[in-house]
């Protein structure tokens, strides 16, 4: 839940880069670069940036298990904490007690840096996740990273709703109970809370909750919050929806680049071959853009601007395992100097695999003009080989 002040707490997870590896990479950025693209590519993890509404970083039903009381309260004070050097405490009095009872004022310590103690400032109001220490004895964050969450006024009853009915169901908690509680009608709830609520909800659907999770993910009037929409777009692909495909396709066509990115690797996780033809007509109009300069940034670079489209869409041809894909991936491979493009090309023929993906993989590694991708190409050929997909 990586909200303003879900990082409170969290005095021991600091990361510190020395000055040492600091000077090497400003001396060497362009080897730093090459080097860690051509190991997530090599790795499978080399993709487009997921605009994942599951940004609630732990599961809410797991939140609330480590916790042993859930309060709302305020923001009374932040001072320096005596003892830990580089670090602040924030005073909360708690106005409602939601699951357990905690005293009517408790102090959480947090990273003093200007970005943190800006986010606990004096007069928010939060939602803390807590519990107790023996040694020494007192009352700290559930999660040291995701144990607090600001609430604005506005968003504090929708907020206090949900929180309510997750911790009376518990793990019993199904969608269809939150449904009314994701529509933007009933006023909406902070982004971080709905995406914890989701991620957990999304490891427990059941094969009954298909129709609701298709109803959400296709949403033609626009009554779901912006990030149910987007889990549920996920999940039918993820569980294999198929009758959400029909919407799925109309959503990678639009001109929203959220929906179009998670329709597109939805689609590709769908793997349904009826999918090509919008994959591919959309692939080749964003490469028109990009070819005659609409599709460009404008800072002059000649970089596309397609926010990672194209890479995921050819990423979603490969997930598809249709060898029909493969002439328009060639294709790609064959056009502007793109290394992220071309390394996502290499990484869908192997998901494809087959004498034609093979074909070009050798190509590919024969002839490319870039030596990153070339050996990525190799390592495609040698892991289909063992018999294995990227």
């Amino acid at each position: 839940m990586n909200d303003a002040m879900n990082r409170g707490g969290a005095l021991n997870e600091r990361l510190s880069v020395g000055p040492r590896s600091s000077r090497l990479a400003r001396r060497q950025p362009g080897l730093w670069l090459w080097s860690a693209v051509l190991a997530l590519a090599a790795a499978g993890w080399l993709g487009p940036p997921s605009l994942s509404a599951d940004v609630g970083g732990v599961g809410l039903g797991t939140l609330l298990a480590r916790s042993e009381m859930v309060a709302i309260g305020r923001v009374t004070a932040v001072t320096l904490a005596s003892g830990a050097p580089g670090s602040s405490r924030a005073s909360i009095a708690i106005e409602e007690n939601l699951k357990g009872t905690t005293p009517g004022t408790v102090q959480i310590d947090f990273d003093a840096n200007a970005t943190e103690a800006a986010r606990f400032a004096t007069g928010f109001r939060v939602v803390l996740f807590l519990r107790l220490v023996a040694s020494p004895p007192a009352i700290v964050l559930a999660d040291g990273v995701h144990g607090a969450m600001e609430v604005p006024a506005e968003k504090l009853e929708p907020a206090r709703t949900i929180l309510r009915k997750a911790i009376q169901a518990g793990t019993a908690l199904r969608l269809s109970a939150v449904r009314t509680n994701l529509l933007r009608s009933s006023g909406e709830p902070p982004r971080t809370l709905v995406g914890s609520l989701l991620r957990w909800l999304g490891s427990s659907l059941a094969s009954s909750d298909a129709p609701l999770v298709t109803e959400m993910a296709c949403d033609a009037h626009n009554e779901y919050l912006s990030a149910a929409q987007s889990w549920a777009m996920r999940q039918a692909g993820a569980k294999r929806l198929a009758a959400a495909r029909p919407c799925l396709e109309a959503a990678v066509s639009t001109t929203d680049l959220s929906k179009r990115l998670t329709a597109s690797e939805a689609l590709g996780n769908l793997r349904d071959s009826r999918s090509l033809a919008v994959l591919g007509s959309v692939l080749d109009s964003v490469m028109r853009e990009s070819a005659d300069g609409s599709g460009r940034s404008a800072d002059g670079s000649g970089r596309p601007a397609d926010g990672g489209l194209a890479v995921s869409l050819v990423l979603a041809l490969g997930k598809i395992r249709d060898p029909a894909a493969v002439p328009r991936l060639l294709s790609v491979a064959a056009g502007d100097e793109d290394l992220a493009l071309h390394s996502t090309v290499v990484r869908a023929l192997g998901l494809i695999g087959g004498t034609q993906a093979v074909s070009g993989l050798t190509a590919i590694g024969n002839s490319h003009p870039n030596a990153l991708v070339r050996e990525l190409a190799r390592q495609t050929l040698a892991r289909l080989a063992q018999g294995r997909t990227s």
